[in-house]
């Protein structure tokens, strides 16, 4: 008899949680065949690229309506999770990316804290919601049974700035494959192209690489796929688009996101935090290079095999490493990077995943 979980699906659903939404459309199909699913949301989106996870889950209980914003969700959304759960009394419930604002009686629960990105000093975030956040994740770890982080540093800062959950995994997320059906952007490309991709903001290093096309000549032209959330560097971009120096695409789909990366000269991933960093990583499965930022975070999941550059020193730091790399290929590290890429899988993720789990059981079951 399998095993029944609930998990918050709203990751599928909501673009704002669009990395998290990847974890559970590459784990779910895998976690299938063990257990019995069952998706809670505010929300139901039936698209073609959620339809094959919508097709491996037993059921999907919708609370019926779209719920916005931190003070709506706190307020509704988790209250309702909780009583669902509560009431059907699953074996495991799975939280991914967001709070457990109370213990379940029955329920073996497992939150995946992706990063603790409100308490970096970089966040922009005001002291309140620094506060909030704080006290929901003590909150948190509290009344779930176990944390998952992406990575060491995410332990690291959560157990440095918050407090030693009861028990902890570290589980690395998979890298997405190349995936055959390839779309070229509906744009003209240059024929040559240095890429980043990701969301474009203060967080992420964006504006040390506008600056960067900004100030001096770089060989090749710059193309940024992603959603814009800062407006400063929004500004900035549409000035530098216009000037033809970079070409904007907004937000892409899979398919062109792969054409996109196979295509280019190699990759700049200038992030001031992450809780993994996955863009470089998917750059060296598809053998591109990729120059990036020396935080903590991208040393460790590259194993410092990469190409980095001080990011404190800015867009100057930046600006040299392009030099020395621009035609010589052999200073991204290629086969290495692509070694270390490989190492990272969902089915790797699903099985750490599995076996916490099942200990967790065995351990209330001893108790």
């Amino acid at each position: 008899m399998k095993h029944e979980i609930f998990i918050d699906g709203r990751p599928l659903f909501h673009t704002v949680f669009y990395s998290f939404g990847t974890i559970l459309r590459n784990v779910i199909p895998l976690m299938a065949e063990e257990y019995k699913i069952v998706l809670l949301s505010d929300i139901i989106d039936d698209s073609e690229e959620n339809r094959d996870v919508l097709n491996k889950v037993s059921d999907v209980i919708n609370l019926g309506s779209r719920i916005s914003g931190i003070e709506g969700t706190l307020a509704k959304y988790f209250t309702w999770e909780h009583q669902i759960v509560e009431t059907y009394g699953p074996d495991f419930f799975w939280e991914i990316g967001s709070y457990l604002i109370d213990s379940f009686h029955k329920t073996i629960s497992v939150v995946t804290l992706h990063d603790l990105f409100p308490l970096y000093d970089g966040s922009r975030k005001n002291f309140i919601r620094r506060i909030g956040f704080k006290f929901f994740v003590k909150r948190t770890i509290r009344n779930a049974d176990a944390i998952v982080t992406p990575s060491k540093f995410t332990a690291d800062e959560l157990i440095r700035n918050i407090g030693i959950p009861k028990k902890y995994l570290i589980i690395p997320n998979g890298i997405p494959a190349p995936i055959e059906l390839v779309n070229k952007p509906n744009v003209i490309l240059p024929k040559e192209y240095t890429l980043y991709i990701g969301r474009l903001g203060f967080v992420k290093g964006t504006d040390i690489l506008l600056d960067v096309y900004d100030r001096y000549s770089p060989q090749y032209k710059l193309v940024l796929s992603g959603k814009c959330v800062d407006n400063e560097i929004q500004q900035k971009l549409e000035a530098l688009h216009q000037q033809g120096k970079v070409l904007y695409l907004g937000f892409t789909k899979d398919d062109e996101k792969e054409f996109l990366i196979r295509n280019a000269k190699y990759m700049i991933y200038p992030s001031r935090y992450d809780g993994f960093g996955i863009p470089p990583l998917e750059a060296a499965i598809r053998k591109v290079g990729v120059i990036m930022s020396n935080i903590p975070v991208l040393i460790e999941t590259t194993q410092k095999r990469g190409v980095y550059f001080d990011i404190s020193k800015g867009s100057d730091a930046l600006w040299n490493v392009m030099q020395l790399v621009e035609g010589n290929t052999d200073a991204f590290n290629i086969s290495d990077m692509y070694e270390i890429a490989s190492g990272y899988s969902w089915e790797d993720y699903y099985l750490k995943m599995n076996e916490l789990l099942m200990n967790l059981l065995e351990e209330r079951q001893e108790g």
